[in-house]
């Protein structure tokens, strides 16, 4: 959706002649995607190491 979002602002830019601003509208686009991604993979990996170290109980730490 984000991508989506981001090259109708870019085109409506475009569309205006700032080429400087649709360019800058979709790597702000690509940067936030990539950061939400990492942060929700990081937080997937945290849960999932903490829910393995559960399931094998305390001699396994």
């Amino acid at each position: 959706m984000a991508g989506i979002g981001s090259s109708v602002i870019a085109s409506v830019a475009l569309a205006k002649g700032k080429i400087k601003a649709a360019r800058l509208n979709v790597t702000q686009s690509l940067l936030f995607v990539t950061a939400l991604v990492a942060a929700a993979f990081y937080l997937y990996e945290r849960k999932v190491s903490g829910m393995r170290m559960h399931m094998a109980g305390p001699a396994a730490a």
